[in-house]
């Protein structure tokens, strides 16, 4: 209904999230207005008529007035009735109209809130009165908030000054009345209701009723008014809204909502009291559903009118400042981070000028900038999220815990636009300046033995005990792990000496003090380094299931769920499961990231999925597609990290379909291959340059260039080092063995026999271990190396 539902109909909304994600595959069906044929076959099922013959007529007027709008017409013949344009008589049983009258009486309208201001207007005064205040609380509302906003309002004197409401409405009850009546004339539903009140329909024994048999207005509202008072009602329509809404002059709209909103802050007791502070220095604002309700309509309601509150007026200003900072944290666990931002911004523009002008202003404004930072890096909004932590940290008189979480989602920044030396640098920084002293480029002693420790204490604690270790309690404790979670992803991908330090640290630190909700991902990383570094792979599988477990267990966790899952599943199961296990496990990470805010987990996690897809074999059609979609919500979301590592695969996916000009060059749709290697070159990212030239290998295999794959096999020999754990690594040695098997088909040298031997010891030592995925691979390298024996017995088998 394009010409009914705004652009901003909170449905529209959603469909545009739900494309964002790129989860759901969409075809949009368009349905255009009622012909002249279909509005009479309509008009003659409304009137029950004996013939559509008989309503033709009527029918052109209707179709002329309305354009063939369903809801307009619906609204048009009721209007027909209301003035007594279209009547039913008793006598005969039938509805009767004159079509000159209609035709001379009324006027086209394009626009349906036209119509419906014509009949509120026309309404008793009560009527409109409740529709005015109704229509300021949103689509729905219950009775007793709008009751209880109507006691305010007169208790404030806001009667006489702005004519918004009527002296009848003094009470719930009176209320309640009218809101009874607007549900019969259709203008309201109950959502309570197992069928809607017929706001969208026309109801022919109603108008039947009004020639004698009408209930007094009293009787209607008396019929369980009690119950009436706890409902939900919402508008019949979003235009019955908006006509509702434009029956209070503009000059008066938000000083009103102002009003309203004051009340409800009033009577919900929505203010935190004398000190804003709560647990963790942040506002409290655990709620109930109830409350949080109120809490949202309130602070909408005062944003609204925000233009009427004096400059000066300092004090309203701040405890407005401190309900939007409640509303965007609460909108913010609620994973709403366009409205928690807008909250946010709220609170800021209120305390304008006041930021740091006293204690109470300053840690007021730590909290809103700091929150604004966090919710708008969610948003990929990445130059506003410095802009908010840079006022932080510019300020001299604030402390370093104050200065803590801007230069936290700093780190965050650099990162996500993948300036991961950077990233880490600031993390080590901060690190040291909480007194967490750690080395910057570890030696293979130190990592021995911070793994050797870790590996004695972990034998008093079995991974099945995890989920059973105490909470950790230590504030600062939490901010460390908090930093150390975050550097560890930075770390494998720029830094991979650097790893084992720091989950050994978190490990060891969750057993000794306790568990947070960054525990579950140290025991992951543990999993996979106890898996690709010292090929445990039972171990790290059990660790893996572990951190799993902890999710439902450990206070906090389930936020990290899409962190754990991404690790797990891409890093440790693998190991010792099939690879398409992991699917399902991959789209539902990728979901829950995006429902969380952990934007950077969700798009590493359908980046896997991608890459697991392209291994086991999945169709490459509808493969190519999805990365394709994939690729441009990480654009929009300014992922640098995960486009780095998504181009490579999608443009091997895209050559392998004939999809670019020279099968073995990376250069297409996805990527440009000189670049992409000249930025790897000139920044000195290695792992980036492997990305890519891992990939062309198999490529130049794949394709029978088999001198240029055995020269990038040896550039890549040690991938492994800055892949550890990752599936890719077992399918790299396969095609490292495949390479140089041909090439010692070709020359019959030596040393091309000595890789392959060597590429198959490792897949064998993996299958030993119970890599199930490995065995496949190790087969056909064995039945190759048969050829290469001229035992063609042997390579059949």
């Amino acid at each position: 209904e394009h010409q009914v539902v705004s652009r901003r109909h909170p449905l529209l909304d959603r469909i545009c999230d739900i494309r964002k994600q790129g989860c759901v595959r969409f075809a949009e069906i368009e349905v255009g207005n009622l012909t002249e044929s279909s509005v009479n076959d309509l008009v003659s099922d409304v009137l029950n008529t004996s013939s559509p013959e008989h309503t033709l007529g009527l029918s052109k007027i209707v179709h002329r007035r309305t354009g063939g709008n369903a809801f307009f017409v619906v609204r048009y013949l009721q209007s027909l009735v209301d003035d007594g344009l279209l009547t039913y008589s008793l006598g005969t049983l039938r509805w009767g109209w004159e079509e000159a009258k209609i035709r001379d009486s009324t006027q086209a309208t394009d626009n349906v809130a036209d119509l419906l201001k014509r009949k509120l207007t026309s309404m008793d005064e009560e009527v409109r009165s409740v529709l005015r205040v109704a229509s300021c609380l949103g689509r729905s509302f219950r009775a007793s908030s709008l009751g209880s906003v109507v006691q305010g309002l007169y208790q404030r004197d806001c009667i006489n000054s702005r004519g918004a409401l009527s002296r009848r409405l003094s009470t719930e009850d009176d209320v309640v009345q009218f809101l009874e009546l607007c549900v019969e004339e259709g203008l309201l539903d109950r959502q309570d209701d197992e069928v809607g009140g017929g706001g969208n329909g026309y109801d022919s024994r109603r108008s039947s009723s009004q020639s004698g048999n009408e209930e007094s207005v009293d009787e209607k509202a008396s019929i369980n008014s009690g119950a009436s008072k706890s409902r939900k009602y919402r508008f019949a329509h979003d235009q019955v809204k908006q006509a509702s809404y434009s029956l209070i002059p503009p000059a008066e709209q938000d000083f009103l909502q102002l009003r309203m909103g004051e009340v409800l802050v009033d009577t919900c007791s929505l203010f935190p009291g004398d000190s804003i502070a709560g647990e963790e220095g942040s506002i409290d604002i655990e709620e109930d559903e109830g409350d949080e309700i109120e809490l949202f309509a309130a602070v909408d309601l005062l944003n609204r009118g925000l233009n009427h509150i004096p400059p000066d007026d300092a004090q309203r200003r701040f405890q407005f400042a401190a309900l939007n900072l409640r509303a965007g944290q609460a909108a913010m666990l609620s994973s709403a981070f366009g409205a928690a931002a807008a909250y946010l911004r709220a609170g800021i523009r209120l305390l304008h000028g006041r930021h740091w002008s006293s204690e109470e202003c300053s840690y007021l404004s730590v909290e809103l900038y700091s929150s604004a930072a966090e919710c708008e890096y969610c948003n990929a909004a990445f130059d506003q999220t410095e802009a908010y932590a840079r006022e932080i940290i510019q300020q001299p008189g604030l402390s370093f815990e104050d200065k803590l979480r801007a230069r936290s989602v700093l780190v965050d920044v650099l990162g996500a636009m993948d300036r991961l030396p950077e990233a880490i640098d600031a993390a080590l920084t901060l690190l040291w300046e909480m007194g967490f002293k750690l080395p910057s480029m570890p030696s293979k002693l130190v990592v021995v033995k911070e793994l050797v420790k870790t590996k004695l204490l972990l034998k008093k604690h079995p991974a099945d005990t995890l989920t059973y270790l105490p909470p950790m309690k230590d504030e600062m404790r939490i901010r460390v792990m908090r930093l150390l979670d975050t550097t560890c992803t930075y770390c494998y991908l720029s830094r991979p000496s650097l790893l084992p330090v720091l989950t050994s640290r978190m490990v060891r630190w969750s057993i000794r003090h306790g568990t947070c909700r960054y525990s579950p991902v140290a025991f992951a990383i543990y999993g996979l380094i106890l898996c690709g570094v010292l090929g445990d792979l039972k171990g790290g599988n059990d660790f893996g299931l572990a951190a799993l477990g902890m999710l439902d267990n450990v206070p906090g966790a389930r936020v990290m769920t899409a962190r754990t899952s991404f690790i797990v599943y891409t890093m440790v199961h693998h190991w010792v499961h099939p690879m398409q296990d992991g699917f399902r496990p991959f789209l539902q990470s990728y979901e829950i990231g995006m429902d969380s805010g952990d934007i950077e987990c969700s798009f590493l996690s359908i980046q896997s999925h991608c890459v697991f897809g392209l291994y086991a074999g999945r169709p490459l059609e509808p493969l190519e597609a999805d990365m394709r979609t994939y690729y441009a919500q990480m654009k929009e979301y300014e992922q640098e990290l995960t486009m780095a590592s998504m181009r490579p695969v999608w443009q091997l996916t895209l050559n392998l379909m004939g999809q670019s000009r020279d099968p073995i060059v990376f250069t297409g749709d996805a990527m440009d291959q000189e670049k992409e290697l000249n930025a790897a070159a000139e920044s000195g990212n290695i792992r980036a340059e492997y990305a890519v030239n891992v990939l062309r290998t198999w490529a130049a295999f794949y394709f029978g260039c088999y001198d240029l794959a055995s020269e990038l096999a040896q550039k890549t020999h040690d991938f492994e080092n800055y892949a550890r754990g990752h599936i890719t690594v077992c399918r790299h040695a396969m095609f490292q063995g495949l390479v140089a098997l041909q090439m010692a088909k070709m020359t019959g040298m030596k040393v091309h026999r000595n890789r392959a031997a060597q590429a198959m010891k490792r897949l064998r030592k993996w299958t030993s271990a119970g890599n199930m995925n490995c065995l496949s691979m190790l087969y056909l390298l064995e039945a190759e190396k048969s050829t290469l024996k001229k035992s063609a017995k042997d390579a059949d088998v």
